[in-house]
This record gives C-alpha cells, structure tokens and sequence, in this order.
C-alpha cells in the first residue's frame, strides 16, 4: 500500500493528478512498466507508483510510454531520514515557524458556531456610517433552538446583507431546565446591554438612534414583551425603538395552553398577559411606533397572530400596524426552505418596513 498524497510539491500537476483521501493498491497490469534500470526500495508496491507516474509523465510531456527516458528533475522516492530531536531543536527559526494552513486549522471554527467578524481598523471608522441595529430574538417554542442553529444564522446574514444593518441575535436561557419567565428577563438584559454599547460592533458601528426588534413564534412573543417593558420603563444608552416585526408570532389562544403550562409554573391561564398579549390593557404604551405581522396560511397560529393584529389597531395605540399573510404556506416555513420565492418575499417585505 502506497499513499500517493505524500508526493513532494515540485511536481503540483502531478499531486493534484493523484490526489486521493485514502489509500489505494495499483498494480502493474494497466500500465506499461519502464523499461529503465531505476534503483528503487525494497517495497514491493514502490515500482507500481513508478510506473504511474511514468504514464503520467508520458501523457503530459509526449514521451513514448516505453521511451527509458525520464526527466532528470523527477523526485526521489526515498525517505529523508528522520531528523533527530537536537537536529529538530537546532533548525533555523523561519523552518520552525507554523505555516499558514497550520494556522488556519488551528483556529478553524465549526460551521455551527456563530462567529464574530473582525473589526475594521480604527482609522477607517470615519469613512463608515453608523448603520441601523436589529435585536432579533429567536423562537422554538421556548425550550429549543439557540442562535447559532444554521437556519437562524443563515435567516440573518441574509437579513443584514440586504438591509446593510447590524444584527444581535438573543441567547436566552431555555426552560425546562429554566422556565419562564426567565425568558423573558434574559430577553430585556440583552436588550439593555445593547443599549449599553459596551460592545466595540454596536459602539463604532450601531445607530442606537435607528433600533428594530424582530423575532418568530415563541421569540416574537418576547419581542413583544420586551417593546411593551420598554414603552413603560425606558431603554438603557437612549435606544430609540423604530419598529417591530413579528413572523408567525405565537400568542395565547381562547383556552389555557397546557405547555405553556409546563414551561411557566407561575402561567395565570388566560388572564396571563405575557402569553395572552391579546387581552393586555398596556397595548398603547407599546414602545415602537410601526409594526409588522406577518402569518402564514396553513399556521395553526395564524388566527391568534390576526387577533394580535386587530387588538393592537382597536387598543388605542398611536402607531401604524400592518398584516402580511402567505398563503399556503406553514409555520417559519421561511428558516426550512429559504430558497422559496416566498421565503425571498418576506426577507424583502422585512427590509422594507
């Protein structure tokens, strides 16, 4: 067994010709052997590799396959004897010294893993405009999901590269193992460490002045919590709420919802005003002064998201508020298929409100 990935580099066509992930027998029968005395090792699979390498050499120079020709410059097959560990200790500082692509592995971060992009340098920060900032808060019912699931991550690249905006995606505490309303506190702290920007992103590049909360099912339930708080108490650092935007969002229906239940050992039924937001005497003190709803048309929270809608219009508060509904379509069906045209048409309306 010979690994052909150990091929030296004077020779990149040659590697890139044989360039295989595991390691493969060949025998002789399919190529013609050369008929040159070559001095090779003892191992018996080490004429094979000659052989192959013959025909290659011969397909891409025109030599005669059986020619006893061969290039003056081919490498040597023999193992370089292993250094030892002084000779190692004693080699030049610029042959110790990691490669690119060692450091590059090194610091390889999982695909999964959100990662935070490096800052521009400082003398450039004059010739960039403050951009407007989105707090989204993400759903799953609250006990599943986190930012850094893949669908997520990729809903809001594709969120702020259209919209040129700058996004904080909430990580908050999940229940069971934390019920709510621990969801609820976590979502308002993120909220007011924003408004804090003691980070360098939201410091040199976020507009606290242009601020939008977004978020779908169960964080859209947050969202709203959090734009009502702050109506009443006030964000931190002068954040200046602008809009809201809630897709597919999940509020309390007419009965008491058993997992909620589950969730919320403290859940009032349906007088509780952070599930049932329907029915919540504060809906004009909601802190933002445009909203957007959007359902979709085979959601079985779509009527509960158009009861959110006629209540917010019929409660007295002095913003507009609109309801976009996708027909035949279900629950986030946007973050499971974003390659949708209707998945392309809400990223559109959402960067348009």
């Amino acid at each position: 067994m010979f690994v052909v990935n150990n091929l030296h580099q004077p020779f990149p066509k040659l590697c890139r010709y044989f360039s295989f992930t595991q390691t493969k027998t060949y025998t002789a029968k399919h190529v013609t052997p050369l008929t040159s005395p070559i001095s090779t090792p003892s191992h018996s699979h080490f004429p094979t590799l000659i052989s192959l390498i013959s025909l290659f050499i011969s397909h891409q120079h025109g030599f005669n396959r059986c020619s006893p020709r061969v290039p003056s410059t081919l490498p040597s097959l023999q193992r370089r004897p292993r250094r030892t560990l002084s000779q190692r200790r004693n080699r030049p500082i610029q042959q110790r010294l990691p490669n690119r692509r060692s450091i590059q592995r090194r610091h390889h971060q999982p695909p999964n893993r959100p990662l935070r992009p490096p800052l521009p340098p400082s003398n450039r920060l004059l010739f960039f405009p403050k951009l407007p900032l989105l707090i989204y808060i993400h759903g799953g019912a609250f006990c599943v999901c986190s930012p850094a699931n893949p669908a997520y991550h990729s809903h809001l690249n594709t969120v702020s590269a259209e919209a040129n905006i700058v996004v904080v995606s909430v990580d908050y505490r999940l229940a069971p193992e934390h019920p709510l309303p621990i969801a609820y506190d976590d979502s308002w702290e993120a909220v007011q460490w924003a408004a804090g920007a003691s980070e360098p992103w939201i410091k040199d590049h976020a507009d606290l002045g242009i601020v939008f909360f977004a978020g779908d099912s169960a964080g859209a339930n947050l969202a709203h919590n959090v734009a009502i708080r702050g109506g009443t108490e006030g964000f931190a650092g002068g954040l200046k709420l602008q809009g809201m935007v809630l897709l597919h969002p999940y509020f309390g229906g007419e009965e008491r919802d058993e997992l909620v239940a589950f969730l919320y050992p403290t859940y009032g039924g349906v007088d509780d005003l952070k599930i049932h937001a329907q029915k919540d005497p504060k809906l004009l003190d909601l802190g933002c002064p445009k909203v957007l709803v959007f359902v979709a048309g085979m959601d079985l929270l779509k009527e509960r998201g158009k009861s959110y809608y006629e209540a917010l219009k019929k409660s007295g508060w002095s913003g507009s508020v609109e309801l976009v509904e996708t027909e035949g379509e279900n629950h986030v069906f946007h973050l499971f298929d974003p390659t949708k045209e209707n998945s392309a048409a809400i990223v559109k309306q959402f960067v348009s409100l």
